[in-house]
């Protein structure tokens, strides 16, 4: 791929490779929203978290593989929003049965 200037540009410590793969992920607009944690080791980084939707899991993982080198991508990411959970029903407008016209 390209060669961005970066002041470590070479395998350098696995932190700094955590680091810029957890960059990477920040920066791609569609996982965004998604709570994707990265950890390297010397053989292998693990993706872990959730993001929303299968394709954005396929892209987390394809931006780490494109830092992988020789290292193996294990995938742990699970697909659906934690920030969701509980009842479908939108809470942003409670329901106002109870407005009573002022009495005097």
């Amino acid at each position: 791929m390209g060669s961005q200037s970066s002041t470590s540009a070479g395998s350098g410590s696995d932190d700094q490779l955590q680091q810029q793969i957890q960059t990477a992920l920040k920066n791609e607009p569609t996982l965004a929203n998604d709570n994707i944690n990265v950890n390297v080791t010397a053989t292998g980084i693990e993706l872990s978290g959730t993001a929303a939707t299968s394709k954005e899991k396929k892209a987390a993982e394809s931006i780490a593989k494109s830092y992988s080198s020789n290292r193996k991508v294990t995938n742990h990411i699970t697909v659906g929003s934690s920030s969701g959970m509980g009842s479908s029903s939108p809470s942003s407008n409670p329901p106002s049965s109870n407005q009573k016209p002022p009495q005097r």
